[in-house]
Order: structure tokens, then sequence, then C-alpha cells
């Protein structure tokens, strides 16, 4: 299988402007996702899609493909500006702001397509039970098959976190199905501001792979201070 990795980056973000360049212990958090995701086996090419030419040129330092995709109504719209005219047969969208991320969990995520009924696929781990109770972490839970069930910022199932899980947003698509993503309808996704579930509102299953990854998403400028403190360790 051809696999295309592809790290969307916004400039802009209501929480964090210039979010992707901020450093973190003397590098930018892109160029730390970017180290991360090519120690990958599988991946055929990396790719950092992005709306802002100063974000296209401090790429270029260290070395990345960058392509230009104009504006995009979401990251997935923006990976698929990047591959659209590109011949492979899986895509990967790896967050811009996991910078703790590995090859070896992008890998997990490919390998599962040997499987030809799994058409998306995305990664959790163990989840805390103030992690379950925190809105700005997203829950999944699935069946006896880890195919996804519900994503959810509330707590889901209401009463336990034992059986929910902690989403990580990283997601690998078969290119056919990521093509079709723009004309997916979805009010849960609306409802949950959750791009995910546009595909199980329309009967596309996800597969849930379980790997043990404590990273940290960086959502706000404090969050890089738990960066830091993983790093040190």
């Amino acid at each position: 299988m051809y696999a295309i990795g592809v790290i969307p980056a916004r400039f802009g973000s209501s929480r964090f402007p210039g979010k992707p360049l901020a450093k973190i212990a003397g590098k930018t958090m892109l160029e730390r996702v970017w180290e991360g995701a090519k120690t990958s086996r599988l991946l055929k090419e990396l790719i950092i899609a992005t709306d802002s030419r100063k974000i296209k040129e401090e790429c270029e330092k260290f070395g990345a493909k960058v392509v230009l995709t104009g504006k995009a109504n979401s990251g997935t719209q923006r990976v698929l500006n990047a591959v659209k005219n590109k011949k492979c047969d899986l895509v990967v969208n790896i967050q811009g702001d996991e910078p703790l991320i590995t090859g070896n969990l992008i890998d997990r995520l490919i390998v599962c397509f040997k499987d030809k009924n799994v058409l998306v696929a995305t990664l959790a781990t163990k989840i805390s039970e103030s992690e379950h109770r925190n809105p700005n972490v997203v829950k999944v839970i699935t069946d006896k098959k880890n195919f996804a069930i519900y994503f959810s910022r509330l707590p889901i199932p209401n009463k336990t976190y034992k059986l929910a899980k902690k989403h990580i947003g990283i997601y690998a698509y078969r290119k056919k199905i990521l093509l079709n993503f723009p004309y997916l309808k979805s009010k849960l996704s609306e409802a949950e501001n959750l791009e995910q579930l546009k595909f199980l509102e329309n009967n596309v299953k996800i597969k849930v792979v379980d790997v043990n990854y404590r990273g940290v998403a960086v959502d706000r400028p404090s969050d890089i201070k738990k960066v830091l403190k993983v790093l040190k360790k």
C-alpha cells in the first residue's frame, strides 16, 4: 500500500495564533511533529499542508516538503486538498499539534488496513477519570471488534470512565473514502464539533487502534509546559 502522511498546519487559531511555529525546547512544534512522523517505516511520503507562506518558509528550513492549500474549512479538507491529485492508497492525517507523535504509532494505523473491511482508522489510549470529565479531551467508545460507536467531548458512558478511551486525533483513510468527505452531511458532527462523526452518521465505520501513548495535544500556550515536562523525563 502506498501511504502518504499529511500534517495540516493552519496559522490562525482563536486560542493559540501561530501555534505551529511555537517553540518547544528550541524547535518549532511543527518541526517536532515532522521529525516524529519521519520515523515511520511505512509512510512513502510526508507533506505539510498549510495556508501560510510564513509556515511554508519555516518548514523548508528544516527540509520538509510543503504545499500551500489555500483556505480550508477543516483540517481534513486541507489534507484532501494536498493529496487529491496524488496517486496513493492511504492517506494519514497527522495532527500538527501532537509534538510527541512517533512513527510507530502511524505504522500501527497503516497496518490495520491489511483488513480490506477497514476504510477509516484512528488511535485511542487509556483514559483517566479526570480526563473523562474534561470537555477538552475527546472520548470514544467502541464495540467488541474495536470499531467506534461514538465520539464525544462529554463523559461517555455517563457513569464510568472505565468503558471509555481517550481519542488521539490522528486518522488514516482509504483515499476513495477521503475524496467523498466533503459531500458527507452530519448534524452530529456540527453538534459535537467533531469531524469524525460525519463518517459514523453516514455508515462509514471507524476502526479504533489501541496504543500506549501519553502524548500532549497542544491546544493552548500553557500546554507547552506539559510537553517540556515529558521531554525532560
